[in-house]
């Protein structure tokens, strides 16, 4: 049996309440030939293959990433160095159009360090560095966000930095939705991205989606952002329509999995399709661990809220497959226990799955 263990640091968002002018004079994140918006992410197998993805002017037609393995020197070998060539699509945006490129390095050497940049071939990004998951099951640790939504750039800036801070060799971060408030507004786009910055660029990111990454389009129909995909490349395993969004990775002997709330509490047919992938997904687990995200709590921390039609479906399948963690948002507030506590009780031993859920106000970070 495999002794894998992980360690989670819990950070809240930063701030509840807020106040916005309606108006702005100019695109306070205009998209230039220089790559911004660097995040990194899996759409494979994590020891294997590292995903990244950016934004330039649409002025910058083709785009690049460079790979080698990290090194001490200052110089960088040319002749070991391996160029990717970016799948690019463009992004119209409230405020501008831009380019959204995304590279997947693949056949890597597990548990190896490598170096990277991404540019135009003449405007490059500075070089980043990223490890790749070992092969088997290991310790790691990652960073668990909750909504950070509001005010993010000048509050949410400090949980993000605080958290690295206190564990920059965390393996990666992980975050359980409402990324943002308003999902049309590029400019919030731009202030997670500032509120990140380099981070993003340098420790993976998985991310599932709130039902502040959905609006409603002129049908009234919610609809997932179109933010979403161009800004992450995330797995495509999940139920049809939903890739990138319901989705798992397994990491060093733990299957995270992704289920997207907003598409199972709107849709019928995405509730239905869910539960029935979950299900495949869940019991064809070679891992020893099972971590779940989704961004609404089965179990609410926060008074006259409840989700029966989440909990009934799901509910049952994390118990009978022996879901180890279930990491959540939506209720700004921070709760833990188990989906089998009774009410009012304090157990000493918990024998379902661990219910975490974490979103707004703030700690010493």
């Amino acid at each position: 049996m495999s002794t894998t263990s992980f360690a989670i640091l819990l950070f809240l968002s930063a701030a509840c309440s807020i106040s916005r002018s309606s108006a702005q004079s100019a695109d306070p994140f205009p998209p230039s030939n220089v790559p911004d918006r660097i995040i990194l992410t899996w759409q494979e197998d994590p020891a294997y293959t590292q995903a990244v993805s950016w934004r330039t002017s649409v002025a910058v037609k083709k785009a690049y990433a460079q790979l080698n393995l990290a090194t001490p020197s200052p110089n960088v070998p040319d002749t070991s160095t391996v160029a990717y060539t970016a799948i690019t699509q463009m992004l119209v945006t409230n405020n501008n159009a831009a380019h959204f490129h995304s590279v997947s390095f693949k056949n890597l050497q597990p548990k190896t360090q490598y170096m990277y940049r991404v540019g135009d071939s003449t405007i490059w990004s500075e070089w980043f560095h990223f490890q790749t998951a070992s092969a088997t099951a290991e310790p790691f640790s990652f960073i668990y966000f909750g909504d950070a939504q509001n005010d993010i750039k000048s509050l949410w800036s400090r949980t993000i930095r605080g958290a690295y801070s206190k564990m920059p060799s965390a393996d990666f971060l992980l975050h359980a939705g409402d990324l943002v408030n308003n999902p049309v507004r590029d400019e919030e786009w731009g202030e997670w991205f500032y509120a990140g910055g380099w981070i993003y660029g340098m420790m993976p990111s998985i991310a599932t989606p709130g039902n502040h990454e959905y609006y409603r389009n002129n049908q009234g129909v919610r609809q997932l952002a179109d933010h979403w995909q161009p800004t992450f490349t995330l797995p495509e395993n999940g139920p049809t329509g939903l890739a990138e969004t319901a989705y798992y990775t397994d990491y060093q002997g733990v299957r995270i999995i992704s289920i997207n709330s907003q598409a199972f509490l709107s849709f019928a047919q995405d509730s239905v399709s869910q539960v029935a992938w979950l299900e495949d997904v869940l019991q064809k687990n070679p891992n020893r661990w099972t971590i779940v995200t989704m961004h609404h709590p089965i179990y609410s921390s926060k008074f006259g809220r409840d989700n029966p039609t989440l909990r009934n479906a799901l509910q049952p399948l994390f118990e009978k497959y022996n879901v180890d963690l279930l990491l959540q948002g939506h209720d700004h507030t921070y709760g833990r226990g188990g989906d089998n506590i009774p009410f009012g009780k304090e157990p000493t031993l918990i024998n379902g799955p661990v219910l975490c859920s974490v979103s707004k106000w703030t700690q010493n970070v």
